[in-house]
């Protein structure tokens, strides 16, 4: 059976997460893409809660709760990924992927596909790692069509495994940099087929490496991992 959407607390609306942070006016015109984009750039770099909360408020006035993620949140994350280093990068890199991965939780606890909509789990490998820009987008264009149910990325890799055997979830997507069969830790599930995947930043063909990792670009995979599903 698939996991029920109920048994886990929601998570409160976009506009309302965590603490109350007063709205702005509703303005007479949509601000810019890229004033807002620079204001989540720029409260994720201060690690400013309350200001990353305004913006989003303020983006969810004209945008949709998923172009409100995948426009603004996603982009800021992505431009981060790609600035030079700098000293907290990699704290800031974190935070925002974990806001981002909250968000889309959220937005995927709302949605649920009837019929015949495949169920997939998804997480990533290894305890550290966060989930990059180019892996949110690939869930959100895969949501589209499926229900997929994001692993709390704290669980251990052996509760994972329980949890997915649990839910009885046909299958399992698993985020990963490399091909590297050792790293992924996982009980094979007779009734879960593990799609381990690497999403690259550029058009690249999909691609099986004799490890049984898919690697290639966004769309790609969602062509390569839809047929599967749907097979």
């Amino acid at each position: 059976h698939a996991p029920s959407r109920e048994s886990p607390p929601p998570l409160a609306p976009l506009s309302l997460t965590r603490k109350y942070v007063t709205p702005e006016p509703t303005p007479d015109t949509p601000p810019g893409l890229n004033t807002l984009r620079e204001q989540v750039r720029q409260a994720a770099i201060t690690l400013n809660i309350d200001a990353l909360i305004r913006t989003e408020q303020q983006a969810l006035l004209w945008y949709p709760p998923e172009e409100m993620i995948r426009y603004f949140l996603i982009d800021g994350l992505h431009r981060l990924e790609r600035r030079e280093i700098w000293p907290d990068q990699n704290l800031v890199l974190h935070w925002l992927s974990s806001h981002i991965h909250q968000r889309i939780d959220g937005l995927l606890r709302q949605h649920t596909h009837l019929g015949q909509a495949a169920s997939v789990a998804v997480d990533i490998i290894g305890t550290d790692r966060l989930y990059r820009a180019a892996e949110f987008e690939l869930v959100l264009a895969l949501a589209e069509r499926f229900n997929l149910h994001l692993i709390p990325p704290t669980l251990p890799v052996l509760l994972r495994n329980r949890l997915v055997a649990h839910w009885r979830l046909p299958h399992w997507i698993r985020f990963q940099l490399e091909d590297d069969p050792a790293n992924h830790g996982i009980t094979e599930l007779t009734t879960t087929t593990i799609h381990r995947c690497q999403v690259t930043e550029t058009p690249h063909p999909v691609e099986n490496t004799t490890g049984g990792l898919c690697r290639g670009s966004i769309s790609d995979c969602q062509a390569y991992l839809s047929a599967r599903f749907l097979g």
